[in-house]
């Protein structure tokens, strides 16, 4: 578990370590396993490895951090794929959701340790579609009136959220479908995020109900 000390202690050394951090733990395993120094490092640089190693073991044949006191034990991640793939991970809630900047950098920090952790999720967040549409739909929202309805599936709202990560049946987001009256809503898994696929999707809804209006947002998709 994370500290106070222990993730201000990180947040430095992300401000303060210059050189790739790829060939710095590259060293520091070398160094832990061979117990040997890259043959162009000085004195100098050779008793600054020796000390930032002491921050790390070797377990297994990989790399963990255990911080200044010991007391923690994440995995090092270097391989960018295999970071991505750790924010997907942590990102996704067990249901599907979305958590926020700080939750998913707690969720990482809690079992990963790399170099740049705090920008790595800003910047992947940024380009996550379905948490700048929610950014979106809560300004729209502020500024949106009230639709007023008198009865069970007079008005639906639709709403596709998603990427998710691919299921065994290749469906990689979700159409939800919500009564304005009743509150009631239906979701339907999507392969495609395109016209055809949720105009399937509504149809099987339609058969069951009889829509009388529906509201959407600007998505070219609808």
């Amino acid at each position: 578990m994370l500290t106070m000390d222990s993730a201000l202690q990180v947040a430095e050394e992300e401000v303060v370590e210059s050189c790739s951090p790829s060939s710095k733990f590259e060293d520091i395993y070398r160094l832990l396993s061979e117990g040997c120094f890259p043959p162009s490092f000085c004195s100098i640089k050779r008793k600054n490895l020796k000390r930032y190693a002491q921050k790390f073991i070797l377990e297994g044949g990989c790399l963990y951090y255990v911080g200044p006191k010991k007391e923690e034990k994440r995995e090092v991640v270097v391989d960018p794929e295999r970071r991505r793939q750790v924010f997907l991970e942590s990102h996704f809630t067990e249901i599907g959701n979305h958590l926020g900047q700080k939750k998913t950098v707690h969720r990482i920090q809690s079992r990963y340790y790399w170099l740049g952790i705090v920008k790595d999720v800003v910047d992947w967040i940024k380009m996550c579609e379905t948490c700048q549409n929610a950014e979106h739909n809560k300004n729209v929202s502020r500024k949106a009136r009230p639709v007023k309805v008198e009865s069970p599936w007079e008005v639906l709202g639709l709403d596709i959220h998603g990427p998710f990560p691919e299921t065994s049946r290749d469906n990689t987001h979700i159409l939800t479908v919500t009564d304005y009256f009743t509150k009631w809503i239906e979701a339907v898994p999507l392969q495609k995020k395109d016209a055809l696929s949720v105009a399937k999707a509504l149809a099987t809804i339609f058969y069951r109900w009889a829509i009388l209006a529906l509201a959407t947002d600007t998505s070219d998709v609808f």
